[in-house]
């Protein structure tokens, strides 16, 4: 099977700004009650220099000075542990169009420190795209035009760019959160399912043999109610018609979240297995 459920591939630490607070080794605890073989702890990667900061409740990463410390703790952790449960230690990179030579040059200095990584797109045009709802509307609608359309068309159009970026031997090989541009679908509901744009990002992940964060945070949001991974998409990889692994990721910000909706997302690809002729 293509779904890796042994692992959480999606976990943020202690040090997380936005987190709970917890030392990272009670996420790390939790992950082995459960049962996980791997667990990937990811931090938030400081903003490039130029980048204004977001107006957010809570910081969304740490600052560049934090980079070493975070590294320290966390892969003493890793060493720590080895033998009970397999600790990869990275970052969780944004991609922003336009920063493409930065990026690069962060993940050749601290690419060969980490173990993995994943990249995603958090903004639309600078601005933030999962804060409230309200602040979307306010922040982010008039930077796309005030259309909800042309906010889901460059989201898809941003995260394609990420795929296809050549960010060198450091690049993520995991794609975080497919559909985080629904996190508020229940109160702005999608202009279409977008599955052309989506496909076009698919092929592109297969073709470079990247892996798929199957992150079911969006299950927890009020507002979104479903796993960032489209449920037509998991069939079509369920039934063998992709080859990508995808790699169960919780997105736990406490630890309490490690694993959370593990059962959910087992029991999804379950069902769509046991109706696939």
């Amino acid at each position: 099977m293509p779904f890796r459920f042994d692992w959480d591939g999606h976990v943020h630490s202690g040090m997380c700004p936005h987190g709970s607070g917890h030392p990272t080794r009670d996420y790390i605890e939790r992950a082995i009650q459960i049962g996980f073989k791997r667990i990937s702890i990811l931090e938030h990667y400081p903003l490039p220099p130029d980048f204004p900061i977001p107006q957010t409740r809570l910081p969304v990463c740490f600052g560049p000075e934090m980079i070493d410390t975070f590294l320290e703790k966390t892969l003493k952790l890793r060493d720590e542990y080895a033998g009970e449960i397999d600790v990869l230690v990275g970052f969780e990179w944004d991609f922003h169009p336009g920063r493409e030579e930065w990026l690069k040059e962060q993940l050749d200095r601290i690419g060969p420190l980490t173990q993995d990584g994943m990249l995603s797109v958090h903004y639309l045009e600078e601005g933030i795209i999962n804060e409230t709802a309200e602040f979307f509307m306010r922040d982010v609608m008039p930077r796309v035009g005030g259309k909800l359309e042309t906010a889901y068309e460059r989201y898809y159009e941003v995260l394609l760019q990420a795929v296809e970026a050549d960010l060198g031997p450091y690049k993520p090989r995991r794609l975080g959160h497919l559909n985080l541009i629904r996190k508020f679908q229940r109160a702005l509901p999608a202009p279409h399912d977008y599955r052309g744009k989506i496909m076009k990002i698919i092929y592109e992940v297969q073709k470079r043999s990247m892996q798929l964060d199957f992150n079911m945070s969006g299950l927890r949001k009020p507002l979104c109610q479903e796993p960032y991974l489209p449920a037509w998409l998991i069939k079509e990889i369920a039934q063998g018609k992709l080859d990508i692994e995808v790699v169960y990721g919780s997105d736990a910000h406490s630890p309490s979240e490690v694993g959370w909706g593990l059962e959910e997302a087992k029991a999804l690809v379950e069902s769509i297995t046991k109706n696939t002729p």
